[in-house]
């Protein structure tokens, strides 16, 4: 129970920081505005995610095995978080500076309103997925409480500038706002990072 307080904490806060942006935008702009940020968001997450995703599965079971080894813990986040980081900044960056061509080639031209949301959107994509070994590494020697601290981090950091955001610039706001929560997180996540690995 005192461990599990912090996943169910850290699953509460991190649905609060996927589903605000949209909820906002449902409630602010219209039906069409949030159809078009959702799909900027899919096409700029997915597939980055879906990789961080991978890497996740397979080195949390690592991590957790060597725990106890602060120097080969290191070592090894180290080495995954550069082969995740080299595998994702491409696809990211091949987002952000052909998001025309390619939504023009994916889903017509009618879609040409998703190309500047996707821009902000994919270096957003680039953050989250090149800090997804962060958590691995918190639950493997069992600091649970860490993910749920840079998680709320996160929530403010979109909580205080969606509303405001999305007002003035629309659904680029609601993406700026998105990619606000993972600055605003990234300093806790390096500050509880280092906490694990002092010893190191």
């Amino acid at each position: 129970i005192r461990r599990g307080k912090w996943v169910t904490a850290s699953s509460i806060l991190q649905y609060l920081f996927t589903n605000i942006d949209s909820t906002v935008i449902g409630r602010l702009l219209s039906a069409d505005s949030l159809g078009v940020y959702q799909m900027a968001y899919k096409i700029s997450t997915l597939p980055i995610t879906e990789i961080s995703d991978v890497f996740y599965k397979v080195t949390f079971p690592v991590f957790s095995r060597i725990q106890q080894d602060k120097k080969r813990l290191k070592k090894a986040f180290t080495k995954s978080s550069l082969v995740l980081i080299s595998i994702i900044v491409p696809i990211g960056l091949l987002l952000f500076f052909f998001a025309e061509p390619i939504v023009s080639l994916v889903l017509g031209s009618n879609w040409l309103q998703v190309v500047n949301p996707l821009k902000v959107l994919a270096i957003y994509g680039i953050i989250r997925a090149g800090t997804a070994e962060f958590p691995a590494v918190f639950l493997a020697v069992k600091k649970q409480e860490y993910v749920a601290i840079a998680t709320l981090f996160a929530v403010l950091g979109i909580g205080i500038t969606i509303i405001p955001f999305v007002r003035r610039f629309g659904i680029v706001g609601a993406s700026y706002s998105a990619l606000s929560g993972m600055l605003v997180a990234l300093p806790a996540l390096i500050v509880c990072l280092c906490k694990v690995f002092k010893k190191a």
